[in-house]
């Protein structure tokens, strides 16, 4: 336990470094904008093995630049469990000439993820006040925590809890709409890549035997925004 909290302490001074860095907020901003963000994760690659498509939240915080009114610059939290893509996965086990092959049956808990990501984000307009396409651009950090249980014919049993932290990169296209002065709406679809981070130092407070390992997902979602 002491070594989870010493882990999220240190990437989260980490994590404020790297911000400080990237994450460029004007001294005195002329709009503040609110965003609630409803959207769908769409595993790829290894993390697709294991979890199917599952929903998830984004809430974000932004400030729009005095000099530059189609630049704007926040942070982000998220939310998302992915789901299992059943509630037992079956692979096989091959004990050779000691005891032949067998089947063993894997169970994973959803894959519970909190995110936490600066971004800057810029405006092309398209009509005048009305229509807009926006790109926008995160680095961040990515906790995620799952159980799973491994047993096969031979009476084997691994039960393992595991919490992972990642370091992230996002990168966002959509169209706003301004419904209002005040509120817009914004479909758009974003890719995250993710990598994980440790030590492979087995005596190291971070030990993580899966530093350097890469996950990722695309979202497709609609962000409701208010704008005061």
């Amino acid at each position: 336990m002491n070594r989870v909290c010493q882990h999220a302490h240190d990437w989260i001074k980490n994590y404020f470094f790297l911000v400080s860095l990237f994450f460029y907020i004007d001294s005195i901003a002329q709009e503040n904008v609110l965003s609630i963000s409803p959207e769908y994760n769409i595993p790829l690659g290894k993390l697709a093995w294991s979890y199917k498509a599952s929903p998830g939240i984004q809430l974000k915080y932004s400030l729009v630049a005095r000099k530059n009114r189609n630049f704007q610059s926040g942070l982000s939290f998220g939310y998302t469990a992915l789901q299992p893509l059943a509630d037992t996965l079956y692979y096989v086990v091959d004990r050779g000439g000691v005891g032949g092959v067998g089947i063993g049956t894997a169970t994973f808990s959803p894959f519970k993820m909190i995110q936490i990501t600066g971004t800057m984000n810029f405006e092309f307009p398209v009509v005048k006040k009305k229509l807009s396409i926006n790109l926008g651009l995160g680095i961040g950090i990515i906790y995620g925590s799952r159980e799973m249980i491994f047993e096969d014919s031979f009476g084997a049993i691994d039960d393992s809890a595991e919490t992972v932290g990642w370091a992230s990169m996002v990168s966002k296209a959509g169209l706003e709409y301004k419904i209002t002065n005040n509120f817009s709406l914004s479909p758009y679809i974003s890719y995250t890549f993710m990598i994980q981070t440790g030590n492979t130092d087995s005596n190291a407070i971070d030990y993580n035997p899966g530093t350097g390992a890469i996950s990722n997902f695309y979202s497709p979602g609609m962000s409701i925004s208010y704008s005061f």
